[in-house]
């Protein structure tokens, strides 16, 4: 599935229809949560980054340490700015799901995000969630998602849940603008 995954992204950016970094970092992402093996996961995951971004053209890099304590503290200096980047990469991944999202494709997006990045979704640094950007488009235009996105909800009762808490704070949040005077009605 993970390798069918990358098959289909590496066919969207050859028809430049997704970046290939964000190809990359999912592809990142899908083998690391699988976390396949006991030992060298993270040295898979770059390696399978590095064939992923030449695939696409992009140069082959890949820092490997020798072995010796000096290059291994490089590394896993490297390893930690790789990872903020890494955030930014989802963080940009997120913004491309959220603006190709319709009222027919909502539903299927919360439920993916729900089964790959957990209830909480993927946070960048002081942002909302992947999650929490998705609940409120749905809750934004549930108006227009079709019926069969309410039926396919029926999957997840804990995304449901999550769906009422946000709409009944929204609520909250509307009638205390309309009766501190911070709305348009004063």
């Amino acid at each position: 599935m993970i390798l069918q995954t990358f098959y289909d992204n590496l066919k969207r950016v050859h028809a430049q229809e997704l970046d290939s970094n964000v190809a990359a970092a999912t592809l990142f992402y899908d083998m690391i949560t699988l976390h396949p093996f006991e030992n060298g996961n993270g040295r898979l995951c770059w390696l399978l980054v590095a064939f992923a971004l030449q695939a696409v053209g992009e140069p082959f890099a890949l820092g490997m340490t020798n072995g010796h304590s000096k290059s291994r503290q490089q590394y896993l200096k490297a390893e930690l700015a790789d990872r903020y980047v890494l955030t930014e990469l989802f963080a940009c991944a997120g913004d491309t799901v959220l603006e190709e999202l319709t009222p027919g494709t909502v539903v299927a997006a919360l439920l993916w995000a729900e089964e790959r990045l957990g209830r909480g979704g993927l946070r960048a640094w002081g942002e909302p969630s992947l999650m929490e950007r998705l609940r409120a488009w749905f809750l934004e235009h549930w108006r227009e998602v079709p019926w069969s996105g309410f039926v396919a909800l029926r999957e997840s009762p804990a995304l449901v849940e999550d769906l009422v808490r946000d709409a009944v704070r929204m609520q909250r949040s509307a009638k205390r603008q309309r009766t501190c005077g911070l709305g348009p009605w004063r």
